[in-house]
């Protein structure tokens, strides 16, 4: 009879035991004596001194066709003498002035507006009230569902595990992060204008920036715990670059951004580090054991196992799903999904595993994989036409550069004093469960609601 690797039921004070044998194993900027420019020096600088300044009346008509050529200003100057920053028009293919006329401390913590197209704000949707009170006071005027599950980051885990289930490797325990890499993608959305913006806000089907600005504030001191996100930019004082708009960054998002003299002019180095740490109560009276995986004889790896643990365990012959879900200490879950046939599923049921599930069946013993493991990588190979001449304009604007993305992402299990209270109303219970096959496992925690921090699969 298959019993879908869940070992046989028993009553809970049944004395017969069943046994298994396992098959295995900057200083935010260089110190420089040089000093940032002031609006009316920055406009000299950008002007060319052999014409004339324009300061006839402005006419937002004529202000599109200004991009920024080798420090010059070469047409429609005239509107710098009002605002010297620049923002574009989503409409446009191409990068678009705009004489805005608003207090320019107050325009950095701006994300980019939708203008009608008469180039004027519409006051059917923000103003730059609104989008201040977005990104300082955690308004979220898109969506009021502030729990709602991240398109981003799914689209992020389903790409992670076709990719990694496609790869031809003996035998792969990979690691993944939707939720740090999520928020990778996020900032960089942020900092973007046109053409990237748009380009990168297709791709996961979002309508505009404002979709996420809630999302990434709210999250970005969970992910501040877990993580470190920094970002280097070439040393170019001919470049203006926008210092306020940074140190806000910097404050808010928990995103650490600097000059490196070393940098290829047109590189922007961007590194994510993220570790996380699952703790095992003492009272699983975990037992660290080495063997090998089911049908794998060429390489053992270690093995938990666990004494009387509550555990959520979904088991959907229809759809052939088998989901176990153990709780661990400070509110993490951590959780298997494979089909009944101890394989990988075709794709993984997102919403299934961020759904809220109590404990409701007791494992005598469980057995599962040790989770440990750290990968470095280059993430930017993976999306080199994204990442390829991109427009970080929030922080230096009319300059194209290619992104240089390096990702350390670590996962460990560790065992701790503490006593996890089994307070769970329990149907049922088995004799044991062994996953020492392939799957897919995740981490979330109750608290962080629709995130998965950490996933990965075991496959070969």
């Amino acid at each position: 009879m298959n019993n879908f690797g869940l070992g046989r039921t028993t009553n809970r004070n049944s004395e017969n035991i069943e046994n298994f044998k396992l098959n295995r194993e900057i200083n935010l900027f260089s110190n420089s004596n040089k000093n940032i420019l002031e609006d009316r020096d920055m406009f000299n600088q950008f002007s060319n001194t052999s014409e004339n300044i324009d300061v006839t009346p402005f006419n937002l008509n004529d202000s599109y066709g200004m991009p920024i050529h080798n420090g010059q200003i070469m047409s429609n100057k005239k509107s710098l003498l009002s605002n010297p920053y620049i923002i574009e028009n989503n409409e446009k293919n191409n990068f678009v002035a705009n004489s805005g006329g608003f207090d320019t401390n107050e325009m950095y913590a701006e994300l980019e507006l939708e203008l009608d197209n008469k180039n004027n704000i519409s006051n059917n949707n923000f103003n730059n009230e609104d989008m201040l009170n977005m990104a300082y006071n955690n308004m979220n005027l898109l969506n009021e569902d502030h729990n709602s599950k991240c398109i981003i980051e799914e689209n992020v885990l389903e790409f992670e595990y076709k990719y990694i289930k496609e790869k031809k490797d003996k035998i792969k325990v990979d690691i993944s992060s939707p939720y740090a890499l999520g928020f990778l993608w996020k900032i960089i959305i942020l900092l973007s204008k046109n053409p990237t913006s748009d380009k990168i806000l297709q791709t996961f089907r979002l309508k505009n920036k404002e979709e996420i600005i809630t999302e990434v504030k709210k999250n970005s001191s969970v992910f501040d715990e877990y993580g470190n996100l920094s970002i280097s930019i070439p040393e170019n004082f001919n470049r203006t670059i926008n210092i306020n708009f940074i140190k806000k960054i910097e404050e808010i998002y928990k995103v650490k951004i600097e000059q490196n003299r070393n940098l290829d002019e047109n590189i922007i180095d961007i590194n994510l580090d993220y570790n996380f740490e699952l703790e095992i109560p003492r009272n699983y009276n975990p037992e660290i054991i080495v063997n090998y995986l089911s049908d794998y004889k060429e390489n053992r790896i270690k093995f938990l196992k666990l004494n009387n643990i509550p555990v959520s365990l979904i088991v959907d012959k229809q759809n052939d799903i088998v989901n176990i879900e153990i709780p661990f200490n400070g509110n993490t879950v951590l959780g298997f999904i494979y089909n009944t046939n101890q394989r990988l599923l075709e794709s993984i049921p997102y919403d299934l595993i961020l759904l809220d599930k109590e404990p409701d069946h007791l494992i005598n013993e469980l057995i599962i994989p040790k989770i440990s493991k750290n990968k470095k990588s280059k993430y930017s190979k993976k999306f080199e036409e994204l990442f390829n001449k991109v427009h970080l304009g929030e922080i230096i604007y009319g300059n194209l550069y290619n992104l240089d993305i390096n990702t350390n992402l670590g996962i460990s299990i560790n065992i701790v004093d503490e006593i996890l209270e089994n307070k769970y109303k329990l149907e049922s219970s088995y004799k044991n469960i062994v996953i020492n096959h392939r799957c897919f496992y995740y981490i979330k925690n109750k608290k962080i609601v629709n995130k998965i921090l950490s996933c990965g699969i075991i496959d070969y």
